[in-house]
């Protein structure tokens, strides 16, 4: 399997809404030997993994490769509120939900997690961390996101307060 499903669906000229995010996800099976073939070897261990996959006139194509106890900071997806939607590969994601708390701070309004096969929106303006879930094995994810993320904000995990931008 390939993701060039994924890039027709998304060069169609058609709307890069959550539900047509959601929709180019769904249409494209992903094999264990796809994952295999696209799983880092070593495995990272201070992080995750995300390799660009594809990168569309509007939109990116990300894999994410999560090892056992990993996950991201609290984060937004930039300046220019990129949306996205993001598929289960493989294991269990856990994303959480915050929102601000002053000026830079944010608090956790809820948890959730998804196991292989799940989607997790991610509407402009959403506030998250996420990671992997489990203890016992990697777990992998694909992201969409539209507009391409050109910049991001993070917090710390444990404080909840502002670490700072990454431009790119």
């Amino acid at each position: 399997m390939s993701i060039e499903r994924i890039v027709a669906m998304l060069d169609s000229g058609k709307s890069l809404d959550l539900p047509a995010l959601r929709a180019a996800l769904q249409a494209t099976r992903f094999d264990d030997a796809w994952m295999a073939a696209h799983c880092p070897n070593p495995m990272p261990v201070d992080g995750y993994g995300r390799d660009l996959l594809h990168t569309g006139a509007d939109y990116e194509i990300v894999l994410a490769t999560w090892p056992v106890g990993v996950g991201t900071q609290i984060h937004n997806h930039g300046a220019y509120s990129s949306h996205g939607m993001v598929r289960v590969l493989k294991g269990e994601i856990f994303n959480h939900v915050y929102a601000p708390d002053g000026v830079e701070r944010v608090k956790l309004l809820y948890r959730e997690s998804y196991v292989a096969g799940g989607m997790i929106e991610v509407p402009k303006g959403l506030l998250h961390c996420m990671g992997n879930a489990r203890t016992d094995g990697h777990a992998m994810s694909l992201h969409v996101y539209s507009p391409r993320i050109v910049d991001v904000t993070y917090w710390d995990r444990e404080t909840q307060e502002l670490v700072g931008a990454l431009v790119g």
